[in-house]
């Protein structure tokens, strides 16, 4: 019965926070960077950075910016709904 009651209400804020944890989690470019010394454990913004390095050519720096911002407009544009009610869920009885 509680879970029947209390899921619905608590859900926007239970996706904001994860949302919000996750694009937290995703820009910790100046802590991984020092401490992942695996290629194959290499979040997205360090790919980037390392492309940025090796090349010059900002063509290919653009292809793979455009490439990463994807998947996170999608995860933050696709539950927005969620993440409003979430933030308000505290003013609005």
């Amino acid at each position: 019965m509680m879970l029947r009651l209390a899921l619905p209400l608590c859900r926007p804020g239970i996706a904001t926070a994860l949302i919000l944890a996750f694009h937290h989690c995703r820009n910790k470019l100046l802590i991984a960077m020092p401490l992942i010394k695996n290629d194959l454990h290499r979040t997205m913004p360090i790919g980037l950075h390392n492309c940025m390095r090796r090349t010059a050519r900002i063509e290919g720096v653009m292809a793979a910016t455009a490439l990463m911002i994807i998947p996170v407009s999608l995860f933050l544009n696709v539950p927005q709904k969620h993440i409003v009610g979430g933030l308000t869920m505290g003013f609005i009885k």
